[in-house]
């Protein structure tokens, strides 16, 4: 991307539409759109991205924390939920890792 976020939106946005089954498409154009600051647009494309493939814990994280940074509460338990359901033997980090999500925003 190298910072140039509207020429990388627009170039994952078209590689979107010829190969929708790639999750890590979607994560690119998510990441175009947080540098654009169209954030739901952003978590948008990450719940594409996880439609597609369920087993990105990095990418929870990122949906998480612009969630919470968007005051989207709902949402952010909503995606907490789903990701303890994923990966349940790291039930206490996930929620550890979701406090401090909350307590930096």
């Amino acid at each position: 991307m190298k910072g140039n976020f509207e020429t990388a939106k627009n170039i994952f946005f078209k590689v979107s539409t010829f190969e929708p089954n790639r999750a890590e498409v979607w994560v690119n154009l998510a990441h175009s759109y947080r540098g654009l600051g169209k954030n739901e647009a952003a978590i948008h494309s990450y719940e594409q991205a996880l439609s597609i493939n369920p087993y990105l814990p990095k990418i929870y994280l990122e949906l998480l924390q612009i969630c919470i940074q968007l005051g989207k509460q709902e949402k952010a338990e909503m995606v907490l939920n789903k990701v303890i359901t994923i990966y349940p033997k790291d039930r206490m980090k996930i929620l550890s890792l979701f406090s401090k999500l909350q307590q930096s925003f």
